[in-house]
C-alpha cells in the first residue's frame, strides 16, 4: 500500500473516499490541538502568505529548528493575549510581532525593529512613519545632499529625468540601518534607496539600492 500523505480529520467517511492503494492513519485529535493548528494556519496567512514580512521572517526562523515551530509558538502567543479575537491593522501586526520577540524570545528588539522598517518601506513609501522606526532627523542633512547630487548626476535614478531633487525625495525613500539588513544581519551601517517605480513582479516590493558609499561621500 502507498502511504504518501497524512489527513487530519474528524470525518469517519474520509477513509472510504480513498482508493485501496492508500493506507490511512486515522486517529483522534483533541480540541486543543485543533485550536493550535488553526492558530498556525492564521499566523501563516498573516505573516507569510501576506508577503509583508519577507525580510523579517527569515531572520526570526533562524531562532527555530523549523518554521512550523515558530508559527505554532506565535499562534499560542496570540491566543494567550487574546489577539486572535480582534482585527488588527498592518502596523499592529508588526507591533505584536515585536512584542512576541521581546517577551517570549528575549531578542534584540532594535535589530528586528529595523528589519520590520525594511519590510514596511519595501511595500510602500509610508506616509506615517511607524513609531518603532529610527528618527530620520539623524540623517536629514545627508539625505538632502544625497538627493541634490542625484538630481545632477542621475547615477541611481536615471528614469527620473524630469524631476528636481525635492521631487526625487518625495517619490523615493532613503533609510539608514545599523545592520546588514539585506545580508546576514550583522552590525554594519547600510543605506538603502527605495525605488517605487521599479518593483519585484513576484513580491511587489520596491527595488532597493545600496547607496551607503554615495550617501556618506
Amino acid at each position: 500500500m502507498k502511504k504518501d500523505y497524512i489527513i487530519i480529520t474528524n470525518n469517519p467517511l474520509v477513509p472510504q473516499m480513498l482508493d485501496e492503494e492508500h493506507e490511512v492513519d486515522y486517529s483522534e485529535i483533541s480540541y486543543e490541538d485543533v485550536l493550535r493548528l488553526k492558530g498556525v494556519e492564521e499566523m501563516v496567512e498573516v505573516y507569510y502568505n501576506s508577503g509583508q514580512f519577507v525580510h523579517t521572517l527569515p531572520m526570526i526562523e533562524r531562532l527555530y529548528e523549523n518554521p512550523f515551530d515558530f508559527f505554532q509558538e506565535l499562534g499560542d502567543f496570540y491566543r494567550a493575549k487574546g489577539y486572535s479575537e480582534a482585527a488588527h491593522n498592518r502596523i499592529q501586526r508588526y507591533e505584536i510581532l515585536l512584542e512576541f520577540l521581546r517577551d517570549e524570545k528575549q531578542q534584540d528588539e532594535a535589530f528586528f525593529r529595523q528589519m520590520m522598517v525594511l519590510d514596511l518601506y519595501a511595500r510602500e513609501n509610508m506616509k506615517t512613519r511607524p513609531h518603532f522606526a529610527k528618527d530620520p532627523s539623524e540623517w536629514k542633512n545627508e539625505s538632502r545632499d544625497f538627493y541634490q547630487k542625484e538630481a545632477e548626476t542621475r547615477t541611481l535614478l536615471p528614469s527620473y529625468t524630469t524631476y528636481d531633487w525635492k521631487q526625487l525625495q518625495r517619490m523615493t525613500h532613503v533609510e539608514v540601518f545599523d545592520y546588514d539588513v539585506l545580508g546576514n544581519g550583522e552590525k554594519a551601517r547600510t543605506v538603502l534607496l527605495f525605488d517605487y517605480q521599479k518593483r519585484d513582479p513576484l513580491t511587489g516590493n520596491a527595488e532597493m539600492i545600496d547607496c551607503s558609499e554615495l550617501f556618506y561621500a
